[in-house]
Formats: structure tokens, C-alpha cells, sequence
């Protein structure tokens, strides 16, 4: 059996351990193949973690996109119900009480009746809130909306 193993596995193994320039595998045998296998592994680890660096940009670029269309649509449901919509910040989720409006910190809701599917935008967040007459005409809201800072709620 040793001739065998020494004229087939050895050479290969050798020439396995000279292109990884490892002169130990020469000397183990068989072993070599076995060792360098963790060593693969240890070179997948890092990139594995680099892939999981590459979420945190990721999230920052989600963070981001959320902050240039801060205000979200939130879509809500049957006729005639009271609904809230609510903005969704993935970092501070807050429900605010039911008919006020407050720019908070990424922090939004707003609750009335709907007449039909509803998908609301708000444009213009940080010192004035607007919104689209022809928007809201579309949405199904009845009534002029805008937002006044000294009571700050809706009308």
C-alpha cells in the first residue's frame, strides 16, 4: 500500500502544496488537501464579513433615499373608515394620537375618513408641508388640506 500511495498521492499533493507554496503539506501527505480546506475557509470568512460591510452602506443608502422622500405612502383601505396613515422610519416608529399631524424627527401620522384607496405623498418637509390640490382631489379627500405651523394640524 505505501509504494502506491507514495507514487500517486504524494506527487499530486506536492504539486497541490508548490502552487500554494506550502512546503509542510510535502510532509504531511494525504493531510495536505485536508489542511488547506480551513484555510480556504479563513479566505471565505473575510469575505463573508466584507459582504456584511457591504449591508451597512446598504442600510445607509436606504437612510438616505428615505430622507430625500421622507414622507412615505402609506395606502389604506375601505370606505367610509377611519384611517391612519403613518409614516415608517426604520430607525424611531412612533404612532402619534389620532387627527394631529406633527413633523417630528422622521416621525408622521395622520388619521381621517377615506372615500377609496388611498396612497398619499407629502412633499416639502422640513420647514413647510405641502400638499397637491389635485393630488388629494385624486386620493379622495374632501376638502382643502395644508398645514399650519402655529397649531400644527391639519385643516
Amino acid at each position: 500500500m505505501d509504494p502506491r500511495a507514495c507514487g500517486l498521492k504524494p506527487t499530486i499533493v506536492a504539486d497541490k502544496a508548490k502552487s500554494h507554496g506550502n512546503r509542510q503539506d510535502e510532509k504531511n501527505g494525504g493531510e495536505g488537501p485536508k489542511q488547506m480546506d480551513p484555510r480556504d475557509d479563513g479566505l471565505k470568512k473575510p469575505e463573508t464579513s466584507s459582504k456584511a460591510n457591504m449591508h451597512d452602506p446598504g442600510k445607509n443608502t436606504l437612510g438616505l433615499r428615505e430622507e430625500k422622500r421622507k414622507w412615505k405612502t402609506m395606502t389604506r383601505e375601505q370606505e367610509g373608515e377611519q384611517v391612519t396613515l403613518q409614516w415608517r422610519n426604520q430607525r424611531r416608529r412612533r404612532a402619534m394620537q389620532a387627527n394631529e399631524h406633527k413633523c417630528n424627527k422622521g416621525n408622521f401620522t395622520l388619521t381621517m375618513k377615506c372615500t377609496e384607496m388611498l396612497q398619499l405623498e407629502i412633499i416639502n418637509l422640513r420647514d413647510r408641508l405641502t400638499y397637491q390640490n389635485h393630488q388629494i382631489m385624486e386620493l379622495g379627500f374632501k376638502g382643502e388640506m395644508r398645514w399650519e405651523k402655529k397649531e400644527s394640524r391639519w385643516r
